[in-house]
């Protein structure tokens, strides 16, 4: 196993391995007997702890000594309870020499100084995390246990930034250190603007700590990763991006991002009519929502909290779509200074380690908030690092194409005008559907020509006004995730490799479907219900 070579085992070691094993199944025979009579006594936690100093990792002995300790905790006095507790936590100590990163040990732990100690020594318990992230800093069971010890004796975020600080400068590639540095940051420095992780100058002043740590272990994904979580996604302000009314009546409404229309954001359509919601598919948070009261008036009004957030005019068709649509918010002047100065600086590191694909992630997404469509942006310079990656680490390629077809997706929304009722997005080599819900309005999809899968089709379904919906040429070998659309009328689906239709797959529609399946291995006398076919 990982390369190492197996060893024959002599005949003592044999003898001696199975004698172990006699002793542990006697052992835990005798344990399950206590335990199914009820047994809450010193034994138990004698039997029982002799087990665990061998194998810690047997969560149901820790669980029967649970149940010893609180029967304990019921019938000894405090003095008595305080040496229990001494003993529990030396135990686990043990076990932690011989497996520090043993998930039941830390548990019990933690479960000892909530429900058993009257008086936790929280203190030597922040030496016990020193001592053990000095051993092995990267001991992810260890930094969970300090998060929880820090949250009950109260310590100061600051203290701990600190500690994250120095446990990085020690060593660059301490990814814990980098995480935990995430969750403590927003806490000392929350931005007022609700736009950024951090407030700004410490925004800032983070680039400059990773851009030192990239540049001392550029193959280490460490600071790489800490860099993305600075460049994620900015908090952006509620908008309704289109909105209308179906053929039948319904009325949608689309948001920019994932919102709860329950109970607190409503949409009326004026200041008498409150509209009850739904979503697609029944989650309380959507990016769709359809409603069964009628409306056929000149405008829709987005009402939260009780005040007027956005008028949404609606065209001849009923329909109101967002002139504009942004990924990315746009950077103030030292903000943008900051990128540029960023994405200079991992040119420069792609020039001296052309191979490293860290470095090359992480240029597209710095060209991407510099100007998503400016010149330094251009849609040729990234897709060429997209190129790049899947050269250099192909075991990820699936991932990289993913990517790259969000930001495909992601540049002609941005380039393109919403406006128009048809979307053509035939030929663009996508693997994966992103941002599918921009296209809520359309009555026409062109998706021909891409490299979706069959699971690629359960994410149509915000296509709600789609009436033809253009699928030829996708490699599909099923339709059987296909959504329930209300609006569609249409579905070529022709030059894909379908044999077999379900008849379960157009059951709900209301309307008779047309189903063009030309150039499918499909038999021509196949019939299925609720659609009519074209083969």
């Amino acid at each position: 196993m990982h390369g190492r070579r197996k060893e024959n085992v002599t005949v003592q070691e044999e003898k001696k391995r199975t004698a172990k094993v006699k002793w542990y199944r006697n052992l835990m025979e005798t344990i399950f007997e206590k335990r199914k009579n009820k047994e809450y006594d010193d034994e138990a936690l004698s039997l029982t702890s002799e087990v665990l100093r061998n194998i810690p990792d047997i969560n149901t002995l820790w669980n029967y000594r649970k149940q010893v300790l609180k029967h304990m905790k019921a019938t000894i006095p405090e003095e008595e309870l305080r040496e229990l507790v001494d003993r529990e936590l030396k135990l686990t100590k043990d076990c932690l020499i011989g497996q520090p990163k043993s998930y039941g040990t830390w548990f019990q732990r933690c479960w000892v100084l909530d429900h058993i100690s009257s008086t936790p020594d929280y203190d030597k318990e922040l030496e016990l995390c020193n001592y053990y992230l000095e051993l092995d800093e990267r001991n992810f069971h260890c930094w969970d246990y300090r998060r929880y010890v820090t949250d009950r004796h109260k310590v100061l975020p600051s203290k701990e930034l600190t500690y994250s600080t120095e446990k990085i400068e020690a060593n660059f590639s301490n990814y814990s250190a980098w995480h935990y540095r995430s969750k403590l940051l927003p806490l000392l420095y929350p931005d007022p603007n609700n736009h950024l992780p951090i407030e700004q100058d410490k925004y800032v002043e983070e680039f400059s700590m990773v851009e030192s740590a990239v540049f001392t272990e550029p193959k280490d994904q460490s600071a790489w990763f800490y860099q993305r979580w600075l460049l994620g996604e900015r908090y952006t302000e509620v908008k309704v991006i289109s909105a209308g009314v179906l053929h039948n009546g319904v009325t949608f409404v689309v948001f920019n991002q994932l919102v709860d229309l329950n109970p607190t954001s409503l949409v009326k359509v004026d200041s008498n009519v409150l509209m009850s919601w739904s979503s697609l598919n029944g989650a309380s948070r959507s990016f769709v929502w359809l409603s069964d009261v009628k409306h056929m008036k000149k405008e829709m009004k987005l009402v939260i909290e009780g005040k007027i957030a956005q008028i949404m005019p609606l065209d001849q068709q009923h329909v109101y779509v967002s002139d504009s649509y942004k990924f990315y918010q746009e950077l103030n002047e030292e903000l943008a200074l900051e990128v540029k100065k960023q994405s200079d600086s991992i040119e420069t590191l792609i020039q001296m380690e052309p191979e490293n694909k860290f470095a090359l992630l992480t240029s597209i997404t710095l060209l991407q908030h510099l100007n998503p469509l400016g010149e330094n942006s251009s849609p040729a310079t990234i897709l060429n690092r997209f190129e790049q990656l899947k050269t250099l680490d192909p075991l990820r390629l699936n991932y990289y194409n993913d990517i790259e077809s969000k930001y495909k997706m992601e540049t002609f929304i941005q380039s393109k005008s919403l406006l128009s009722p048809v979307a053509n997005l035939s030929n663009l080599q996508l693997s994966s559907l992103h941002h599918v819900h921009c296209f809520a309005h359309c009555k026409e999809v062109i998706l021909s020509e891409n490299k979706l899968t069959n699971n690629c089709l359960r994410h149509l379904t915000p296509l709600v006004s789609c009436e033809i919906l253009k699928l030829s040429q996708c490699s599909l070998t099923s339709l059987q995730l296909f959504p329930l659309l209300p609006s569609l009328q249409t579905l070529d689906a022709s030059h894909n490799s379908i044999d077999q239709i379900e008849d379960c797959v157009f059951q709900k529609y209301e309307a008779c479907v047309q189903v063009i399946l030309t150039g499918n291995p499909v038999s021509e006398d196949m019939v299925v219900k609720h659609c009519t076919l074209v083969i």
